[in-house]
């Protein structure tokens, strides 16, 4: 495969965030030549995304834009039929409110070209909020992808440790071990309003149980576009509850690469382990600081959709564990079993 960047943006009904996104990719900085392009996956968008980025873009079309369609929601389908695109060894994926430095392509290349053992690398984000910004969202920044993802630059050791999906890179070659039928996807991702993400830590940790190795740049950098309507406690708490139903599933990989990490092979002694820490939560969300009563509120409701996750996938749960183990039985360095039964 040739070597270069392949930018990858999923949208959907992406008109009104995208402008600002293709502008800073138009404005990168090279001290010497990169092979990149950018392919942009219009997924099942009503407005006209399609359009206005073949339009706003041949205003000033620096390089190479590629625009494809996936009539499937879901931004899992989305990247996949990014990377079916892709004509470049390295692909960088973006989101449609996300703005990229200057350099951005060339740290990136500079980064897997100089480091071969680099699998998967991503940076810090900046949020960008025109409107108030409440007190609580430095709490869990985190959450919406803004902030440091390690304390400083290098390989991420903990093996629970992921990177975000908002700005992730990652080798072609490697990237072909999602889609080629190899991988299956527990976690479904965002699709339309539904919250319930994810998929983007599962990545991280099946590509971990594989063996291979992420990496984090403290000044690759980009920056969040975040409406108001994202601002909200009732967002917040959305994300919380569906936070907490995506890590039944990320809980089994972590323990299966960290075996500090516990959790029960059986349902209903999870479900107590859980059930144990709510009325300690509940107690603190009434009874201690704005900020700590802020916090326990958003564990509590984290808590309830892991529980009700739990409670859905009962049937399932031992077979999710058995089929996840199974991805890293084969590599004995990576493999520990150790769950309380």
């Amino acid at each position: 495969m040739t070597e270069g960047i392949s930018i990858v943006i999923c949208c959907f009904n992406s008109v009104e965030r995208l402008g600002k996104t293709l502008s800073h990719l138009q404005k990168q900085v090279f001290s010497r030549p990169i092979n990149w392009e950018i392919i942009l996956v219009d997924n099942a968008s009503t407005d006209n995304t399609a359009s206005f980025s073949e339009e706003f873009w041949n205003q000033n079309p620096v390089t190479k834009l590629k625009i494809v369609s996936e009539p499937k929601p879901g931004q899992m389908h989305a990247r996949k039929k990014g990377f079916e695109n892709v004509q470049y060894s390295i692909i960088s994926f973006i989101d449609d409110d996300n703005w990229v430095e200057e350099k951005w392509l060339e740290k990136i290349d500079a980064l897997f070209s100089g480091n071969k053992e680099i699998s998967a690398c991503g940076g810090s984000t900046e949020a960008v909020i025109d409107s108030q910004k409440p007190f609580w969202f430095d709490l869990i920044s985190t959450v919406f992808a803004v902030g440091k993802q390690e304390t400083k630059s290098g390989f991420i050791t903990r093996p629970e440790h992921c990177l975000w999906g908002a700005g992730l890179s990652i080798r072609t070659d490697v990237c072909a071990e999602l889609y080629n039928g190899k991988f299956s996807y527990k976690l479904r991702g965002r699709s339309g309003k539904n919250l319930v993400a994810g998929e983007d830590s599962e990545i991280c940790l099946y590509l971990k149980l594989k063996g291979y190795k992420l990496w984090y740049q403290e000044d690759l950098k980009l920056k969040h576009e975040i409406p108001a309507f994202r601002l909200t406690k009732k967002y917040a708490r959305k994300i919380m509850y569906s936070m907490g139903k995506s890590e039944v599933i990320l809980a089994i990989y972590r323990n299966t690469l960290n075996p500090d990490y516990n959790i029960y092979s059986s349902w209903i002694p999870e479900i107590i382990s859980q059930v144990k820490y709510l009325p300690a939560l509940a107690l603190k969300s009434i009874f201690s600081s704005k900020n700590n009563r802020f916090l326990a509120k958003m564990n509590f409701i984290f808590r309830i959709g892991y529980l009700s996750e739990t409670l859905h996938i009962r049937g399932k749960r031992k077979y999710l564990l058995q089929s996840i183990r199974e991805i890293a039985e084969s590599d004995s360095k990576i493999y520990t079993k150790k769950t309380t039964n």
